[in-house]
């Protein structure tokens, strides 16, 4: 057995923008001008609620703590930052 916790994450279908785009309308002046609904995955909030494992929470959590850890392909910020100090 798995377990499992549901966490916020952005919706997948509007990428956390919240409104798609739906219809072309015409204003008073009559310029064409785009219309947009609600995202129906998310209503219009732009995040979605996601099953992970307590090891990929485990791992969001680190990299809230330490948001440098996976920016550099090789070494990490804080490795970088060492050998700037030894130089």
């Amino acid at each position: 057995m798995e377990i499992k916790v549901k966490i916020l994450s952005t919706c997948d279908d509007c990428d956390g923008q919240a409104y798609l785009p739906s219809a072309k309308g015409i204003d008073s002046i009559g310029e064409e001008y785009q219309r947009y609904l609600p995202c129906p995955t998310c209503n219009g909030s732009g995040q979605a609620g996601k099953w992970i494992s307590l090891h990929e929470l485990q791992k969001l959590l680190n990299a809230h703590v330490c948001p440098h850890e996976h920016v550099s392909q090789i070494g990490s910020f804080h490795s970088l930052n060492m050998i700037a100090k030894r130089v």
